[in-house]
């Protein structure tokens, strides 16, 4: 739905913002965030971006376990390990409140940059 929604848009100011397991300084987050800005139409500009680290929903944890199994390797980097899970139960807590603050500093800078193109 998201990328739909993505590509729908067209001659508009987006920011773009999302929420993902992963670290949100991984390259795993960088990517995808970049990947969603993909997705924009090129008549679109990109005022802002923000990303943070969200809580994951335990039916894609049991469907990862049930497709990739427990072990990790250099091919099956998307395994169910200890390491991931206990990444998920720390993403279980995001978005936390210094990440809605994060969020409402980045998205305040934006308003002030559309608000001082519109007063040029």
């Amino acid at each position: 739905k998201a990328s739909k929604f993505l590509k729908s848009i067209r001659n508009s100011k987006v920011a773009v913002y999302a929420t993902l397991g992963a670290e949100p300084d991984s390259e795993h987050a960088k990517t995808s965030l970049q990947n969603g800005i993909d997705m924009l139409d090129s008549s679109n500009e990109v005022m802002g971006r923000f990303i943070c680290q969200g809580k994951i929903d335990p039916k894609l944890l049991e469907a990862m376990k049930k497709m990739f199994g427990t072990k990790v390797s250099k091919e099956n980097f998307h395994a169910v390990d200890e390491k991931r899970l206990e990444r998920h139960r720390k993403a279980s807590t995001h978005p936390d409140e210094q990440d809605l603050a994060n969020a409402k500093k980045v998205f305040s800078e934006i308003k002030a940059k559309m608000s001082g193109e519109m007063n040029l």
